[in-house]
Parts: structure tokens; C-alpha cells; sequence
């Protein structure tokens, strides 16, 4: 008798929902730097140090959703190669 306890998908969720969130944090990132006149400023004077800061939170942001994505994307894939069973 065959069990139906593997193949179930059960992490695919977990991995839909992180790139998700990357996609939003990236998209909430670009609408706050587009929002805060960052990209409007002069060249030549450089960031000032608010500026900057928005920069960078936004930047960090979508950088750390963009590893638990992959990280997430990675386990799963570990997972469907080595616990669940190849159908024959």
C-alpha cells in the first residue's frame, strides 16, 4: 500500500509567501524613495544624511527579504531532494 505522506507541497506556501513579501518590501522601497525627493536632489552637493538614512533603510530592507526569500527557496529545495521520495 502506497502512502500519500510525501509530495504534498507543504513548504511551496512558505515559499510563495517570502518572494511575496520581497516583491512588496521592493515596491514599498521604490514608492518611499520616489516619495521622498531623494532622486530629485542635486549631484553635485551629495546626500544629506536624512536622505541617505531613507537609502539605506530601503535598500537594507529589500536586500534582507531578497535572502529569506532565497534562504526559504533553497531549504524547500533541500528538502524535496532529500526527504521526499521520487515518484517511480
Amino acid at each position: 500500500m502506497k502512502s500519500n505522506k510525501y509530495h504534498s507541497g507543504k513548504y511551496v506556501g512558505w515559499v510563495w509567501f517570502s518572494w511575496l513579501i520581497f516583491v512588496v518590501t521592493a515596491i514599498a522601497s521604490a514608492v518611499l524613495i520616489n516619495q521622498s525627493g531623494v532622486l530629485e536632489m542635486p549631484s553635485g552637493i551629495g546626500l544629506t544624511p536624512s536622505a541617505f538614512s531613507t537609502i539605506a533603510i530601503c535598500v537594507g530592507q529589500t536586500i534582507g527579504a531578497l535572502l529569506i526569500a532565497g534562504a526559504f527557496t533553497i531549504a524547500n529545495g533541500i528538502y524535496e531532494a532529500s526527504i521526499e521520495p521520487r515518484p517511480d
